[in-house]
């Protein structure tokens, strides 16, 4: 399983066709949790655990909201303005007091299209492709099934209500890439590209 930020600088990986980790629209599990209103943000501190939604930000911020920001360690400033939270964290954290951004909604007004998170990639001319590509559909669609099941476990582990973990499960994130996905795998990889040359004419 592999951040799409990741894919795109790994010429050497290809994903499996038709799957990932992917929201229509809203994710709920990708904040930017503001504790000023974004609009004044100017530090906002990265979330370890994702390369991807780390970048989504920056491609918010620059191509959506056109705001000029600092990206910082999660403890390079500790009083940053913003910080993007995902997964459980992000779950279950209180409002923020400058509000909440759903990164994923915020991608959506920008390209109206969904995003993917991550994809399952293996090694380019793997000369079990095929078979791999086989396990992991039966193990996603082995995973949908029994999501009622999945979503009480997941809601006793974290304290929250079946039914909210379950809609996340099920109107939240699904694992289908179809055309509108694989559109915004390209749309983001040319939005990252559009970065990468912008540091290196700041920093050349």
């Amino acid at each position: 399983l592999l951040p799409v930020a990741e894919l795109a600088r790994r010429p050497d990986l290809v994903a499996i066709d038709g799957l990932g980790v992917c929201a229509a629209q809203r994710a709920r599990s990708v904040l930017l949790k503001c504790r000023v209103p974004r609009p004044d943000v100017r530090t906002v501190a990265c979330d370890p655990a994702s390369l991807t939604s780390n970048v989504l930000a920056r491609v918010l911020f620059s191509h959506l909201w056109k705001q000029p920001v600092r990206f910082v360690a999660p403890d390079g400033v500790p009083t940053a303005d913003a910080a993007v939270m995902i997964g459980d964290p992000a779950l279950l954290a209180a409002p923020s007091q400058g509000g909440d951004v759903d990164l994923a909604s915020a991608w959506h007004a920008l390209t109206g299209l969904p995003f993917v998170f991550a994809v399952w990639a293996h090694r380019r001319g793997h000369p079990d492709a095929a078979e791999l590509a086989r396990i992991v559909r039966a193990a996603k669609e082995a995973g949908v099934a029994a999501l009622p099941e999945l979503a009480a476990r997941v809601a006793a582990d974290l304290g929250l209500p079946p039914d909210a973990c379950l809609d996340y499960f099920t109107t939240c994130i699904h694992f289908d890439v179809g055309p509108a996905e694989r559109a915004a795998m390209q749309q983001f990889g040319r939005l990252i590209a559009d970065l990468a040359s912008r540091d290196e004419e700041h920093h050349p």
